[in-house]
């Protein structure tokens, strides 16, 4: 037994080199003396930590001194240091075996191991935004439970290559879900292989693991790393203009975030809200043309939250234009993303102001089916799918295919830096004002009426110049 507590010791320097100065400094700290007891260890956790969650990370981490000598109950600093790092920095596989021991030193479902690991590393996540933890608490549970559904669930989900049928494990799903809800007394609770294959293909959960870790073990509290860091990686929340949403919660921002390109997750602004700038759509976009990626949050009249992604700038276009970076979501009554295809490139639209094309918002599908839509009117919308858009690979967002607006943000992830005295005025802005997109138009069999005005117009102003000179 004297040589196993060696050979721990000799091996804490090859994983030592995997960790940076830092999270040696902070595992150091966790773990400062050689011979450390339960009780110890539980008073070294932090005490928000909900007792479940406490005593499945405690327990995990004297297992593992248990395998190395079953004849003490307490657990060396070398081993409890390795057993998060195994937990945390080590191969994915090794990860999820570690994760196993972790579940099977619970007596807690999954489902509540996923739960609480999912509350806290989302709280310490919002800690990033700047802002005060909101305080709707039933609001927050509700999204807790889906986002810890979707967790559990995702690794079930069909993929986008075969939306058009039924997902091969959707008659399993039920046994599954029973399965995460048993407890460690019960023989239908999940087996070692079934975790390890939850856990390697659910990467949300492995990141939230990692975020919960990461605060508990590897971050000394003198020395924080920098935010501007951490963000990219959605290890901390962008920093948010406040107020804070008034559609979604943390749990499903940090969900939404976490799909976001790197470069959309340092700082956020909401720069329109139907609660406070009115429902207008001249103001709506005003708002959103040509400021760089957004993230539109949709709440219709049913209660249902869904929205939309655009990676690239709102320009007013008679056509479909955008960027597969985009995605569809989902967020009540279930939360899921369904991004950017390759069946078809009709990531976004907006047009307005036009007697010959559909006035509104739109993504995805086809002209008047789209994935999302937003009429001009900025009250009524529709998301056509049947069974799925094609664009996205998203079913139908709404509880019907047309719905009522009820409420409406749009959040700035990325603004776009440009030379303003470059840009026509708002009040001037036309989609006839781009020849090659009218011409694509008309070769597509639609007339452009406006069109004709519009160059009725320019030889009415062509004629009155020439006049002005002759005089």
């Amino acid at each position: 037994m004297g040589n196993q507590q060696s050979h721990t010791s000799d091996r804490f320097p090859q994983f030592l080199n995997h960790l940076t100065s830092s999270e040696r400094v902070a595992l150091r700290l966790a773990f400062p003396v050689d011979n450390i007891s339960r009780e110890e260890l539980a008073q070294r956790l932090p005490g928000h930590l909900a007792p479940l969650l406490r005593d499945s990370l405690v327990s995990y981490i004297l297992s593992r001194s248990f395998k190395d000598n079953p004849a003490t109950p307490n657990v060396s600093k070398f081993t409890a240091m390795a057993a998060v790092y195994s937990l945390s920095k080590s191969t994915l596989n090794e990860k999820a075996d570690a994760f196993y021991d972790v579940f099977s030193s619970s007596n807690a479902s999954l489902e509540q191991l996923v739960k609480e690991i999912t509350r806290t590393a989302v709280q310490y996540w919002f800690q990033g935004s700047d802002l005060p933890w909101p305080t709707d608490t039933n609001h927050n549970d509700a999204c807790l439970d889906r986002l810890t559904h979707q967790l559990l669930v995702a690794s079930s989900a069909t993929s986008y290559d075969d939306f058009l049928f039924e997902s091969p494990t959707a008659n399993t799903l039920n046994g599954w879900l029973d399965a995460t809800r048993a407890f460690s007394s019960e023989k239908s609770r999940p087996s070692h292989s079934d975790i390890n294959r939850w856990f390697i293909a659910t990467p949300t959960f492995q990141h939230l693991l990692g975020i919960l870790l990461s605060h508990l073990f590897l971050i000394p509290p003198s020395a924080p790393p920098p935010l501007s860091g951490l963000r990219p990686l959605n290890f901390a929340a962008p920093q948010i203009t406040p107020p804070f949403s008034d559609i979604v919660t943390p749990f499903s921002y940090y969900f939404l975030n976490h799909h976001l390109p790197p470069d959309c997750r340092v700082s956020h602004t909401r720069i329109f809200s139907s609660r406070f700038n009115g429902t207008s759509w001249q103001a709506f976009t005003d708002s959103i043309l040509d400021r760089g990626s957004t993230l539109l949050l949709v709440r219709d009249k049913n209660g249902h939250v869904f929205g939309a992604f655009a990676y690239q700038d709102w320009e007013m276009k008679p056509k479909f234009y955008g960027d597969a970076k985009n995605f569809l979501f989902t967020v009540s009554p279930e939360i899921q993303v369904y991004p950017g295809g390759t069946v078809n490139n009709n990531y976004q639209y907006l047009n307005f102001d036009t007697q010959s094309l559909p006035n509104g918002l739109g993504l995805g599908g086809q002209l008047d089916y789209f994935g999302l839509w937003i009429a001009s009117d900025f009250e009524h919308g529709h998301s056509r799918a049947a069974p799925r858009c094609s664009t996205y690979g998203s079913p139908r967002l709404a509880v019907n295919e047309d719905f009522v607006v009820d409420e409406v943000e749009v959040w700035l992830v990325r603004p776009t830096i440009k030379d303003l005295d470059l840009l026509p005025p708002k009040g001037k802005r036309s989609a006839l004002d781009h020849a090659e997109d009218v011409a694509f138009l008309e070769m597509g069999g639609r007339k452009m009426y406006s069109k004709e005005v519009k160059e009725q117009d320019a030889r009415e102003d062509r004629e009155r110049e020439l006049e002005e000179c002759r005089v």
